[in-house]
C-alpha cells in the first residue's frame, strides 16, 4: 500500500500535500509493527528517493518543497527504511548532485535551504563508501575531515544566507575559501552560497558584504573545472551581475580626493572582469557570458556599471575571444542609448575587445565566414562613430575638435543686447554636448567680449548690465550643469581683476542711432563690477549653496579617469574641477580691491542675516547652513571692516550667533571670527588712542571677552567655553601695533584672565570646568616666559598648574580636541581655513577646496593681471607641504590652544505658554501597577514540589498556547519567555533543562513568573518526535521562523479583515527558535504554519523574549481569553 501510494505521488505530484506526507510517513515510521513484508520496506527507500528525483526535476516550488519535506522527513524513519549506500554512493544515481541542483532551485526559499543542509549532514553521516561525482567527492578514509569541512560548510550557510545578520556574517566570511583554493567541499557548492546571499530578499549589507568579498577573492584565477566554470558562470548572470550592476552602488562608492574621483565599487568590478581567468576546456567564457547579459538587458543597463565592465574585460589577458563573444560585443554599442562620453568609453573598448577575436582561417563554414564579415563591418561602424563622437573629448590637440563659435559683431547698435540675447538663445539651443556648454562662459564673458562690449557700450552701467545679466544667466544653469560652474567663476575673476582698469571713456554718436557703431577710447578706472544686483546674487548664492556635480557627473569623471595610454596620461578630457570655480570666488572676496571694502560688507550683512534670525533652541542640523558661509564671514571680517563704530557692530553680531550655535564645525569658525573681529577692535581702538597720549594702549579685545566671561550666563555653558578659548587666543597672540602695549598692561590683562579661570575651574557645568583646567597651564606657561614674576611667583597659581598638569584628561586630551587645535598666530591663512582638522570633528566634512587649487588658479594669471591684484587679506599658508586629509592630525604646540566646542542647548528666555491655564486639564492617569502582595500569599521554595502551583480547577487552568523554549540556551532569554508565558496565560512553557529555574540570571528576569505557569522539561533531540505526538492530538505547531512562506503578523488592517483566516489556530504550540540559528530543519519540517513579526527597520532580528511576546500578545488578539 505504502508502495502504491508514491507511486501515485510520481504520477500526480500536484496532488499532494504536507499532510498526506506527514500521514504516509507515520504509517512507514510504524510499518515493523504491523508486520510489513520485508520485500516491501527494502523497497521503500528506493521509492522514496525515485519520489523525490522526480518532483525535483520538475523545477517546480510546491513539487520541490513537497520532495524536500519528504526528503527530510525520510531521516525520521528506522534505520531499515534510511537512504541505503546504493543510493548514497552509485555514480549513476547521483544523489548528492540531486541535493546540489535542489540546494541551487531553493534559493530564495530559507525554510527549503534548511531542509537540504539539514539533509546534506544527515546523508554525510550514512556514509561507508567512497563517493566520486562532478559536484561531490567523499573519502571514507578521511570520512571525519569531510563531515567537518561539511558541517564548516552547512554552518557558513545557515549564518551567512539563512541568519542574515551582517555582524556574525563579516565576523565568518574570512573562513570561506579563495575559489582556486583546493577543497573537500567542492567549488560549486560555495558558488551556491554566494549566488544564495546575493539576492534581493537578503538586506542590502548583507549582499554588499558578499559582492566585495568576491572582487577580493571569489573568482577563478586559474584553469577551473568544467563544472565550476560552468556553475561560475551560472552565478555572475543570474545572482552577481544583477546586483552589482545598480546605480546607487556606484554613487555611494564615490570617494575623491580634489579633482581624482574614484568609485570602489566600480573598480572592484573592473578589478573582477580583468582577472577572470578563462577555461580552456569549453567553448563558453565569463567574458562571453558578461556580454550576452549586457545585450540581453541592454534596456536597462547601468551606463557607468558597463564601462567599468567592459574596461575591465579589455584588460584581461587570459581571456580567447571566440566569433560569439565578438557578435555580443559590437552589437552592443547599437542597443545602448548612453550619453556621448559615456558611449566614447563603450566604442573605445568594444573596439579593443573585438580586437582580440583571431583572424579565422580562410577554408570555413559559409555560414561562419559571414558572421565574421558582418563583425568586421559592424567594428567599421563603431570606428567611425567613436571618431566623430570623441573629438570633442581628446586630451590631446585633435583636427577638428574647434567647434563653430558664435560671432561677436564688429559693430553695436543701439539694440546690441539684444542681439547677444539672441545669439545667447542659439547657441542655448545648439549645444548639445558638455564641451560646447562649457565654451558658453568665455564667449561671452571672456577677456576677448569684454574688451569688445567695453569699447561699445553706451555707459559702464549698459556694461555692467551685460556682465549681470550673463553671469546670471550662466549661473541659473550651474546647478544641472556644474562644469559650468568653472568657466563661469574663471570669467567672473577675471573681469573684476581686469575691468574697468581700462574702462572706456565717453564719446559721441554720430549718424543713425540704430545703426551706428560706438568709439570709445580706453581710460583707467575704479568701477566695481561686483556690485551690480545680478552678480551680487550669483556671488551670495555661492556662498549659501556652493554648486556641486551631480553623482552621474562624477561618475562619468570616475570612469573616464581610468582611460589612460600606454605611457600613463589621460586620454579624456573629463573632470569634476567645480573647486576651482569655488577658489576664484572666495580668491575675489580675498582680494578685494581698495574702496570696495563698503561692498564687502553689504555682502557680510545678508550673509550674517538668517544667522541673526535663528531662535532658540537652535538645531544642530539646519538645510540653509553652509562652511562656507562662516568662511566667507571670516574672510570679509578681516578685509572690510576698517571704521571702530563696524567692528564693535560685528563683535556683537558674532557674539550673538556663537552663543546660540550648537553645531562644533560652525562653532570652530565662529570662534575664529569673533578673534578675529576682536583683534580689529584693538586695532582700531588704538589708532584712536595714538592720537591722545593720555590715553594708555589696551587690548580692548581681551578686556571686552574677559568682561563678558564675568557676566556669562552660566546656564550656557557652551559660550562660556567658546569665550574662554577667544580670551586665550587675544591673550596668547596679542595684535602688532604701531606702539606695543605696556609690560604691566599686558600682566594686568593676563592676571584678570587667570583668575577667572581659577573661578571656572571650579565650575558645577562640565565643559565649563573642563575648558579651564585645559587652558590654565597654557596661559601659566606663557606668563613665565614673559617673566610676568607677580603671577609666576602666586603660591595659588603655581599650585594650581602643578595640580592640572597632573590629572589624566590633561595629559591624554580627546581627540576632538586635537582636531580642533587653533592658534591665531600661526593658523590664521587659507589651508586653515580651508582644510583644517575642524573638519574632521564630528559630523565630519570633507574639504571643498584646498591651497593647491589656489596655486593652480594662480599660476593661469599673467604679469598684466597680476600687477592690478590686490594682495590677500589671508595668506595662503603651508600650501607646499604634503598633507593627508584622511590621516593628519596636527598636536597642539605649547603656545596653542585647543577649541572644544560644546553642543548644550542655551534654556529657552520666552515667556511661558498660558494658553493652557484656560482650558480645564484632563485628570491624569492613576497607576494601578502594585508591587505589595497578599499577606495570605506563602511564596515556596524552588526545592518544594510544583504540583500545588498548578491548581486543578477548570476555572483557574490556563488555556492558551503552549510556548515551546527547548532550543534556547541562554538562562536569562529562558527567564524572559517564563515571564511572557505567564502574562499572557500560556498552558505550558517547555525548556531543555529544568534546573534553570534555580539559575540567578534566569531569576533576575523571571521576577518570579516561574510559580505562576507550568514549566516542563522538553530536550531539544527529542522534540521533533514529541511535536509529531501533539499534532496526533489535534495541536497545530507554530513556528516562529523567517521563511519565503511565513505568514506575517503586524499587517496593517489584520484585527478588522473578517476573510482572513487566522494566523494561529486555537490549540498552538509555538515554537521560539534557537538565539542564533533558529529553529533547526528537523523540528521546522514539523511546523504546519510559520509566523514572522511585520518589520520596518533593517535589522530583521528580535530578542528571543520579545518576539515571543509579540506573538503570543498576537493569539490573544485573535482569541481573546480563549475560552
Amino acid at each position: 500500500m505504502h508502495l502504491q501510494v508514491l507511486l501515485d505521488w510520481e504520477d500526480a505530484p500536484s496532488n499532494v500535500d504536507q499532510t498526506s506526507i506527514s500521514s504516509v510517513l507515520d504509517l512507514l515510521r510504524r510499518a515493523e509493527t504491523v508486520d510489513t513484508p520485508s520485500e516491501t520496506l527494502q523497497s521503500v527507500p528506493r521509492a522514496l528517493f525515485s519520489t523525490i528525483q522526480k518532483w525535483i526535476a520538475l523545477h517546480q516550488e510546491k513539487p520541490l518543497r513537497n520532495a524536500l519535506v519528504v526528503w527530510t522527513k525520510w531521516f525520521s524513519l528506522p534505520e531499515n527504511l534510511l537512504p541505503t549506500q546504493e543510493i548514497l554512493c552509485h555514480p549513476d544515481i547521483k544523489y548528492f548532485d540531486i541535493l546540489q541542483s535542489a540546494l541551487q532551485d531553493s534559493i530564495g526559499h530559507p525554510a527549503l535551504q534548511k531542509y537540504l543542509l539539514h539533509v546534506l549532514r544527515k546523508s554525510m553521516l550514512l556514509l561507508k563508501q567512497h563517493v566520486h561525482t562532478e559536484s561531490f567527492e567523499f573519502d571514507v578514509e578521511r570520512k571525519w575531515s569531510y563531515l567537518a569541512d561539511y558541517n564548516k560548510y552547512c554552518s557558513l550557510f545557515e549564518t551567512i544566507v539563512i541568519g542574515r545578520s551582517v555582524n556574525q556574517a563579516e565576523e565568518c566570511l574570512h573562513q570561506v575559501p579563495a575559489f582556486e583554493q583546493p577543497l573537500s567541499v567542492r567549488q560549486t557548492w560555495w558558488t551556491i552560497l554566494f549566488g544564495a546571499g546575493l539576492i534581493q530578499a537578503n538586506s542590502e549589507p548583507i549582499r554588499k558584504l558578499l559582492a566585495e568579498f568576491v572582487f577580493q577573492n571569489y573568482y577563478p584565477t586559474a584553469e577551473p573545472g568544467r563544472h565550476s566554470g560552468d556553475s561560475y558562470r551560472l552565478f555572475l548572470a543570474h545572482s552577481l551581475l544583477p546586483y552589482v550592476m545598480q546605480g546607487s552602488l556606484f554613487t555611494k562608492s564615490i570617494q575623491r580626493s580634489g579633482k581624482v574621483i574614484v568609485s570602489t565599487h566600480g573598480e572592484g568590478l573592473a578589478h573582477l572582469c580583468a582577472n577572470l581567468y578563462e577555461s580552456k576546456e569549453t567553448s563558453e567564457t565569463c567574458g562571453g557570458t558578461i556580454l550576452r547579459y549586457l545585450v540581453a538587458n541592454c534596456n536597462t543597463l547601468n551606463p557607468h556599471a558597463t564601462c567599468y565592465i567592459l574596461q575591465g574585460l579589455d584588460e584581461n589577458k587570459t581571456w580567447e575571444m571566440t566569433l560569439e563573444d565578438a557578435e555580443f560585443a559590437v552589437d552592443l554599442p547599437f542597443k545602448t542609448t548612453f550619453s556621448q562620453i559615456q558611449r566614447v568609453v563603450l566604442l573605445r573598448h568594444c573596439i579593443s575587445i573585438v580586437s582580440k577575436l583571431k583572424s579565422v582561417e580562410k577554408h570555413v563554414p559559409e555560414d561562419q565566414a559571414a558572421r565574421q564579415t558582418h563583425v568586421q563591418i559592424r567594428l567599421a561602424k563603431l570606428q567611425s562613430s567613436l571618431k566623430e563622437d570623441s573629438q570633442l573629448y581628446w586630451n590631446t590637440p585633435v583636427e577638428g575638435k574647434e567647434f563653430n563659435r558664435v560671432p561677436i559683431a564688429e559693430g553695436v547698435s543701439a539694440n546690441w543686447r539684444d542681439d547677444q540675447f539672441g545669439q545667447w538663445i542659439e547657441l542655448v539651443d545648439g549645444a548639445t554636448q558638455q564641451a560646447q556648454w562649457a565654451e558658453a562662459p568665455e564667449q561671452f564673458l571672456g577677456s576677448q567680449a569684454l574688451s569688445h562690449m567695453a569699447a561699445c557700450a553706451s555707459s559702464d552701467a549698459d556694461f555692467k548690465d551685460y556682465v549681470g545679466e550673463y553671469a546670471q544667466r550662466l549661473f541659473n544653469l550651474v546647478q544641472g550643469k556644474t562644469f559650468l560652474w568653472k568657466p563661469l567663476a574663471q570669467a567672473l575673476r577675471d573681469a573684476y581683476f581686469q575691468f574697468p582698469n581700462q574702462f572706456p571713456n565717453q564719446s559721441p554718436r554720430s549718424g543713425n542711432i540704430e545703426t551706428a557703431t560706438i568709439a570709445r577710447t580706453p581710460s583707467l578706472g575704479n568701477a566695481n563690477l561686483l556690485e551690480h544686483p545680478q552678480v551680487e546674487d550669483v556671488i551670495l548664492e555661492f556662498i549659501n549653496n556652493p554648486p556641486l556635480p551631480r553623482p552621474e557627473y562624477l561618475l562619468d569623471a570616475a570612469v573616464t579617469y581610468r582611460e589612460i595610454d600606454d605611457v600613463g596620461n589621460h586620454i579624456l578630457d573629463v573632470f569634476a574641477d567645480e573647486t576651482t570655480g569655488h577658489v576664484c570666488i572666495f580668491d575675489m572676496l580675498n582680494r578685494l580691491r581698495p574702496g570696495h571694502e563698503a561692498w564687502g560688507l553689504q555682502v557680510l550683512d545678508r550673509v550674517l542675516e538668517p544667522w541673526l534670525q535663528q531662535k532658540e533652541p537652535v538645531p544642530m542640523v539646519a538645510k540653509w547652513k553652509r562652511t562656507t558661509q562662516t568662511q566667507a564671514i571670516i574672510i570679509l571680517l578681516e578685509k572690510c571692516v576698517q571704521r571702530l563704530e563696524d567692528a564693535r557692530s560685528y563683535w556683537d553680531k558674532i557674539f550673538l550667533i556663537l552663543a546660540l550655535e550648537p553645531h562644533p564645525r560652525f562653532r570652530f569658525l565662529l570662534e575664529w571670527a569673533l578673534v578675529s573681529i576682536s583683534q580689529r577692535v584693538t586695532i582700531l581702538e588704538t589708532s584712536a588712542a595714538l592720537g591722545n597720549s593720555s590715553l594708555a594702549l589696551r587690548n580692548f579685545g581681551l578686556q571686552m571677552t574677559i568682561s563678558q566671561l564675568g557676566n556669562a550666563d552660566h546656564s550656557n555653558p557652551k559660550n562660556i567655553s567658546s569665550l574662554i578659548k577667544v580670551a586665550m587666543q587675544l591673550a596668547l597672540n596679542p595684535p602688532l601695533l604701531i606702539g606695543p602695549f605696556s609690560h604691566e598692561e599686558i600682566e594686568a590683562d593676563n592676571l584678570s584672565l587667570l583668575t577667572e579661570l581659577i573661578a571656572m575651574s571650579a565650575s558645577p557645568k562640565i565643559p565649563i570646568r573642563h575648558e579651564a583646567q585645559w587652558c590654565f597651564p597654557t596661559l601659566f606657561a606663557h606668563c613665565q616666559g614673559q617673566g610676568q614674576v607677580s603671577i609666576t611667583e602666586n603660591p595659588a597659581f603655581v599650585a594650581m598648574d602643578k595640580f592640572i598638569r597632573a590629572l589624566d584628561k590633561y595629559n591624554a586630551p580627546p581627540e576632538a580636541r586635537l582636531l580642533s587645535s587653533f592658534d591665531v598666530g600661526k593658523d590664521m591663512n587659507l589651508m586653515t581655513l580651508f582644510e583644517g582638522n575642524y573638519l574632521r570633528v564630528n559630523p565630519s566634512e570633507l574639504p571643498l577646496m584646498r591651497t593647491a587649487d589656489f596655486e593652480e588658479v594662480w599660476a593661469r594669471d599673467t604679469p598684466e593681471t597680476v600687477a592690478h591684484i590686490a594682495p590677500p587679506c589671508l595668506p595662503l599658508g603651508n600650501g607646499n607641504e604634503e598633507w593627508s586629509y584622511e590621516i593628519h592630525v596636527s598636536t597642539p604646540k605649547a603656545q596653542s590652544l585647543p577649541s572644544r566646542p560644546i553642543t548644550i542647548a542655551r534654556p529657552s528666555t520666552r515667556k511661558p505658554d498660558t494658553s493652557s491655564y484656560l482650558t480645564p486639564r484632563a485628570q491624569a492617569p492613576l497607576q494601578t501597577k502594585s508591587l505589595a502582595l497578599d499577606s495570605s500569599f506563602t511564596i515556596p521554595t524552588l526545592d518544594d514540589s510544583l504540583d500545588f502551583l498548578y491548581p486543578s480547577s477548570a476555572k483557574n487552568a490556563p488555556n492558551g498556547p503552549i510556548l515551546i523554549a527547548s532550543l534556547i540556551e541562554f538562562p536569562h532569554n529562558l527567564g524572559g519567555l517564563s515571564r511572557a508565558s505567564e502574562i499572557f496565560g500560556c498552558t505550558s512553557l517547555h525548556v531543555p533543562d529544568i534546573s534553570v529555574l534555580k539559575n540567578q540570571q534566569f531569576k533576575n528576569v523571571s521576577v518570579r513568573s516561574e510559580i505562576h505557569v507550568k514549566i516542563e522539561e522538553r530536550e531539544g533531540q527529542d522534540l521533533a518526535t514529541w511535536l509529531r505526538s501533539q499534532k496526533e492530538e489535534g495541536w497545530t505547531v507554530v513556528g516562529v521562523e523567517q521563511t519565503d512562506t511565513s505568514i506575517i503578523i503586524g499587517m496593517p488592517g489584520g484585527a478588522t479583515d473578517s476573510t482572513r483566516l487566522p494566523s494561529m489556530p486555537k490549540r498552538s504550540i509555538i515554537v521560539m527558535g534557537a538565539e542564533k540559528t533558529g529553529i533547526p530543519a528537523d523540528v521546522l519540517v514539523e511546523c504546519d504554519v510559520c509566523v514572522e513579526i511585520k518589520q520596518w527597520g533593517v535589522t530583521r532580528s528580535l530578542n528571543v523574549q520579545t518576539a515571543a511576546s509579540c506573538v503570543l500578545f498576537e493569539w490573544r488578539r485573535i482569541w481573546g481569553d480563549g475560552r
